[in-house]
């Protein structure tokens, strides 16, 4: 158990990993999901006054009737041992006030769907930001990512798209705030390469996240980010 997490020493269906963040009402913990195997956000009341429990449960009926691309989805709602909790979609990103202090900053994104992964590349900082991608047939994709794929039983698997490519194809492409690329990747295509193993995905449903890392040395955005979880599917 992680450090910070002690307040929250979890329940048969949810195992604590780390503190995420705490305020006036609630401390807001990531938990892993013993029923599906997922990861999820709990949040946690910090006292039994009666007045905020009833804020509290009101807050929980009020967000999930709510359904928005841009507001996280609430699951479920509970107690144990006189702690009431309530249970929501896990989003990594980067704390909102560190964001807004950075000129130069990037976030990644990643959806899933039938066969296919979408990812995007944003400039989130105030600055024209300049970021290493590469050229194919003209157009320009983000090839310096890794997809990490996780089946219903646990199995996980990494494709990676960087070391396909020759290096005289890299190319610096200068996003202005707010502007993105766009990369559509085919799953099976990737996963028969070489470099991936050569085999094709079993059909079903995955877990799937994504890292974006540039190594420093040039004069383009480097880091590492990550994005999801989503889910993709492989169809039979």
């Amino acid at each position: 158990m992680s450090q910070g997490v002690q307040g929250f020493q979890g329940t048969s269906r949810y195992v604590p990993r780390r503190l995420l963040g705490a305020g006036g009402m609630g401390a807001v913990y990531e938990v892993d999901d013993r029923t599906t195997g997922g990861r999820v956000a709990l949040k946690m009341m910090l006292d039994e006054d009666a007045g905020r429990l009833l804020r509290f449960k009101h807050e929980f009926r009020v967000m999930a009737e709510l359904h928005h691309p841009n507001l996280v989805r609430l699951f479920d709602l509970g107690q144990h041992e006189g702690q009431w909790f309530f249970t929501m979609e896990l989003v990594h990103g980067q704390d909102l006030i560190e964001v807004l202090r950075l000129e130069d900053a990037a976030g990644m994104g990643v959806s899933g769907g039938s066969g296919f992964a979408e990812l995007s590349l944003e400039n989130v900082g105030t600055q024209p930001l300049t970021v290493l991608s590469h050229v194919n047939a003209g157009e320009i994709h983000l090839d310096w990512f890794t997809l990490h794929l996780r089946d219903s039983k646990g199995a996980t698997r990494d494709l990676r798209m960087v070391a396909a490519r020759d290096k005289a194809g890299r190319v610096k492409v200068t996003l202005e705030p707010g502007k993105s690329l766009q990369h559509r990747v085919d799953i099976q295509h990737w996963a028969v390469r070489p470099i991936n193993g050569n085999a094709q995905l079993a059909a079903g449903s995955y877990e799937l996240r994504a890292t974006y890392e540039v190594e420093p040395g040039e004069p383009v955005w480097s880091g590492k980010l990550e994005a999801g979880p989503a889910t993709l599917t492989i169809a039979k």
